[in-house]
């Protein structure tokens, strides 16, 4: 689901391979084949890309201040 069954992504599986391993090493490794995907997907479809990614990741930072917070009370 995470890859859309683009046969593109697909082939770059390994077997083996759990799906959160495929999912960090494509998304979130340095050169991961989607590691760039976000700030593609959003200048394809926002005019003001920039401040859409900017509100995304306050938000993202809101949410791990939060959840940091909750777990140390």
């Amino acid at each position: 689901m995470a890859m859309g069954g683009v046969p593109h992504y697909l082939k770059e599986l390994k077997k083996g391979e759990s799906a959160n391993q495929a999912i960090d090493r494509l998304c979130f490794t340095k050169d991961g084949l989607l590691s760039t995907e976000f700030a593609n997907l959003y200048r394809s479809l926002f005019e003001n890309a920039d401040r859409h990614i900017s509100v995304v990741k306050a938000l993202a930072v809101i949410r791990a201040f939060t959840l940091i917070t909750i777990l140390l009370i």
